[in-house]
């Protein structure tokens, strides 16, 4: 991804993860910085909701 910033290229991430990890202080940055790149992040309305621990589907992205 790194490289495809650097490059323009446009870029959409779709995050998994649950609602204990969706509470790490590191999270809202490492989001502005992406989204400050011009990363596309399917997030919230729209996109990804975090599920609670230990009850993703991982067959939803399939």
């Amino acid at each position: 991804m790194t490289e495809a910033i650097g490059l323009g290229r446009p870029i959409t991430a779709l995050p998994h993860w649950n609602t204990a990890q969706d509470q790490h202080p590191a999270v809202p940055g490492s989001l502005a910085t992406l989204r400050a790149a011009g990363v596309h992040v399917l997030l919230g309305n729209g996109g990804f909701t975090p599920h609670p621990p230990r009850k993703g589907d991982l067959d939803a992205y399939g």
